[in-house]
């Protein structure tokens, strides 16, 4: 479920019937996992998941999405 805070800004998303594309960037299987079942059966699709800074940054240049979620701490880079 999302917050009320974060619903009213998808609304243009549902009536346009677009998704929001969003990469999720995290070395943690396990995290990228949690956020894909989070948002399962909502409108936003994760279009790539990348485990580094470097592949995050090329990840989002080929797909451009709407956001991207990505790790502070990661193997051998940092999100910043």
């Amino acid at each position: 479920m999302l917050s009320c805070c974060t619903a009213p800004r998808l609304d243009k998303f549902r009536e346009s019937n677009m998704s929001v594309r969003i990469l999720v960037a995290d070395h943690h299987v396990a995290a990228v996992a949690g956020v894909k079942g989070f948002v399962a059966g909502t409108e936003i699709d994760v279009v790539a998941e990348a485990r580094s800074g470097g592949e995050a940054v090329e990840k989002a240049l080929q797909l451009n999405p709407n956001v991207v979620l990505m790790a502070v701490w990661l193997d051998n880079d940092n999100g910043l």
